[in-house]
């Protein structure tokens, strides 16, 4: 397996995931870490969410095998 340089996607309130085999969205639900981010600061409105990670090669495709954390479910009020 070749690993490239990637960087972290943040799937905000997704109910389900990205297709595997193609490039990630850049949206208000799929957020790029790409320029050497350590933070982001989401705007959220209150309620119930969800976040979860996914690692993506320089041209925004998931890694194979498939890198993701799971989901993280939070409630801001």
């Amino acid at each position: 397996m070749h690993i490239t340089a990637g960087h972290h996607h943040v799937l905000i309130d997704l109910e389900r995931l990205p297709e595997m085999d193609q490039r990630i969205p850049r949206d208000a639900n799929h957020v790029r870490l790409d320029e050497g981010e350590m933070e982001v600061l989401l705007a959220l409105p209150p309620g119930e969410h969800s976040v979860q990670f996914l690692l993506g090669d320089e041209e925004h495709e998931p890694f194979e095998p498939t890198l993701i954390a799971k989901k993280i479910g939070i409630t801001l009020e």
